[in-house]
C-alpha cells in the first residue's frame, strides 16, 4: 500500500509479546530467564530478525527547509516590497535622465 505522497506505509505487524505469559515467551524466542540467549541462538535470531535497532526518520534537505522558508507569508511580502522598491528606483533614475 502506498501512502498520500506516493511513499510506502510500514507492514502492520501483530505483535502479542506484552499479552504472553513469560513462560510462553521463552519458549517462543529459545531463550532462558538467568542465562538468557547462547551465542548461536544470538547469531540466528541476528540473522533472522537483523540489527535491534530503529531505522532513522527521513530527514528533510537543507535546501528545502531553506525554500520554504521564502515562501512563507512575511516572506512573499518582504519579495514583493523588494521588487516594488527596484521598479520605484529604476523610474524615479529614467526621470532624472
Amino acid at each position: 500500500a502506498t501512502g498520500a505522497e506516493g511513499e510506502k506505509e510500514p507492514e502492520k505487524v501483530d505483535m502479542d509479546e506484552h499479552k504472553v505469559p513469560w513462560e510462553e515467551l521463552c519458549k517462543r524466542f529459545s531463550t532462558d530467564l538467568t542465562k538468557g540467549l547462547t551465542e548461536a541462538q544470538a547469531a540466528i535470531n541476528l540473522e533472522k530478525y537483523g540489527k535491534n535497532a530503529l531505522t532513522p526518520p527521513k530527514t528533510t534537505p537543507e535546501w528545502v527547509k531553506y525554500m520554504l522558508q521564502m515562501v512563507t507569508p512575511f516572506a512573499v511580502i518582504m519579495w514583493i516590497a523588494a521588487v516594488l522598491c527596484f521598479i520605484g528606483y529604476g523610474l524615479d533614475q529614467s526621470s532624472i535622465d
